[in-house]
């Protein structure tokens, strides 16, 4: 909350005094320098008349530069009548048209001064043809020319390297022509063109003298810009110096702007949706009214943040920074085209009018969520983990589906101190569970980590949840077959019951079932089963020990006979076959 208040305090303090920033870059106040007393005490007529007669005077003095001017083009055109070469006219007629044309300039200042209305521009005619190549120029010569001047020492480096290599292609010829004319010249003695050949002589060694001056001209630059040692940290130090001189305060404040009007119109937003949370328009229950006011909010809050930017960087006259922040906004305009669909999406959750609305369930990751809240960033909770809440983009969740959820519907398959059976077989205790990870604790004291999504991809069984059953098969001998279904299957099931009561997890008893399951190959199976409550879960294979046991003793108290697996072997007589004696 202070961090916020001084950006505002700043963000005033500059936006409140705005002449001051531009009145650094002009020449400060000296004694001679008249200052303007406080107006403060006087009344509207005499400021008007205070400011008219300082308009007067400055009116004065521009007549005053006027009436000179016309005196010098009269002396002008009293020298040019005496001059006595065309060269002298013209250059006095030049100079005379470049005064009649300050003094066409100051007349027009002089009448936009005294009547506060330009008389061209009055005047002027609409255009009809707009020339966007001339404006488009005009808008990026300021670009251009920080660029230009950025660059001048490399590509100054490259002009030279190129005119040397011109010059050192044809230096060369030249010197052939040369040696070919006086070659040319020897021989000549009788035909009579020496005079022609000494001409073009002539001609190509002064083409040659110029060549090679200039060539080493610029040999001597290239060489002077290239001793120039040029220490990477000093210039980096000296182009930072000089940015933050010229462009770094524009930038800084700039930027202190659309901080500080983001930020304290988010921060006022967050306050505005605390206020309707505690007066019941929270989350669930906000009306489509107040939804299109937050996102006309959010729209309001970036205009405005922009907005603040532009109009520092207006406000400084830094034209540079300001057409480069619109080239970029434009950009990022033209490259967000193609994700107007998506915003439209996005636009549609925020409303609670899409797939995903507030309060209901969805499946976000393999993990079921409950919808806290639809904004930028979306709140998803899950009752059933530890720290079971989420903050993810809008834009993960435009292409999900909610659903309306029951009351006693199941956010997890477990909950810490469940005792599960997962699908790879591991039984045990959930001691942690969180987005992330499921730990489960065997009864060996072994600690298993399943990534929360695989927990629930193998389907874990959770005892502790109403009722578990744990079946175990008794094998019984054949000749039983008459009584199995009767005594042996109820004093069966008394003895077990009658076992479970006396262990500690037997008030959790539910039932017992006792059945004949299968006829097997050497034996009667006969399915016992135990069912208990959640809260015996921790005791299951104790209890699946305990019916084995009970059994056990039920079939020795009754002389029950409990037969081997046997594997019974026929042996194929051979037709017609005898032994020999």
């Amino acid at each position: 909350m202070k961090t916020i208040l001084r950006l505002f305090f700043i963000l005033a303090l500059f936006l409140s005094v705005p002449g001051w920033v531009l009145a650094q870059t002009g020449p400060e106040p000296t004694d001679e320098t008249p200052t303007e007393e406080p107006a403060a005490d006087l009344t509207e007529d005499e400021q008007r008349a205070q400011q008219n007669a300082e308009r007067v005077t400055t009116l004065l003095n521009m007549q005053e530069t006027i009436d000179g001017i016309r005196a010098n083009i009269t002396e002008l055109e009293r020298d040019r009548e005496r001059a006595r070469t065309d060269e002298q006219k013209a250059a006095i007629t030049e100079e005379i048209e470049t005064r009649t044309q300050s003094i066409t300039d100051l007349n027009n200042d002089f009448a936009v001064l005294a009547t506060g209305i330009d008389r061209e521009s009055f005047f002027e005619n609409a255009r009809e043809n707009f020339d966007w190549e001339e404006e488009l120029e005009a808008i990026l010569a300021p670009v251009f020319v920080e660029l230009k001047d950025a660059t001048a020492r490399p590509r100054e480096l490259e002009m030279l390297r190129s005119q040397i290599a011109v010059y050192e292609k044809k230096l060369p010829q030249v010197g052939d022509a040369l040696e070919s004319l006086t070659a040319l010249r020897d021989a000549d003695s009788e035909n009579g063109v020496d005079g022609h050949l000494e001409e073009l002589a002539d001609f190509w060694q002064q083409q040659q003298d110029q060549l090679q001056g200039q060539h080493d001209a610029a040999a001597q630059r290239l060489k002077e810009l290239e001793s120039e040692e040029v220490d990477l940290g000093a210039a980096t130090g000296e182009i930072l110096r000089l940015f933050f001189r010229e462009r770094g305060a524009n930038l800084l404040f700039a930027f202190l702007a659309f901080l500080g009007i983001f930020m304290g119109l988010r921060y006022l937003h967050r306050v505005i949706q605390k206020h309707f949370a505690k007066t019941g328009k929270g989350s669930q229950t906000r009306q489509m009214l107040f939804r299109l006011v937050d996102v006309g909010y959010y729209v309001l809050t970036m205009v405005l943040a922009i907005g603040a930017l532009l109009v520092v960087l207006y406000l400084s006259a830094d034209w540079v920074l300001l057409t480069v922040a619109v080239l970029v906004l434009i950009g990022l305009a033209w490259a967000a085209r193609n994700a107007v669909p998506a915003f439209l999406e996005q636009g549609k959750l925020l409303l609670n009018v899409g797939s995903v609305r507030e309060g209901e369930r969805l499946i976000y990751n393999g993990i079921p969520w409950r919808v806290e809240t639809l904004s930028f960033f979306c709140e998803l909770e899950n009752p059933a983990l530890r720290s079971g809440s989420l903050r993810v983009p809008l834009r993960d969740i435009v292409n999900l589906c909610s659903r309306p959820a029951a009351e006693d519907e199941r956010w997890f398959p477990s909950e810490i101190g469940d005792w599960v059976i997962v699908g790879d077989g591991t039984y045990g205790e959930v001691v942690e569970q969180t987005p992330e990870v499921v730990v489960v604790a065997t009864t060996r004291g072994i600690h298993r980590t399943y990534p929360s999504v695989d927990y629930m991809a193998q389907h874990p069984k959770n005892l502790s949840v109403n009722f578990f059953a744990v079946p175990r098969v008794v094998g019984l001998d054949y000749r039983y077959r008459d009584i199995v279904n009767t005594e042996i299957v109820t004093k069966l099931k008394a003895a077990i019951e009658a076992g479970f009561r006396e262990t500690p997890y037997g008030e959790h008893l539910n039932r017992v079932i006792v059945e004949l399951k299968e006829l097997g190959d050497s034996s009667l199976n006969v399915i016992t089963i135990g069912r208990f409550a959640g809260p015996a879960a921790s005791e299951y294979t104790e209890i699946g020990w305990k019916i084995q046991q009970l059994a056990l003793e039920c079939c020795n108290e009754n002389g029950w006979e409990i037969p081997f697996p046997q594997l019974t072997v026929h042996r194929a007589e051979l037709d017609g076959a005898t032994a020999d004696s």
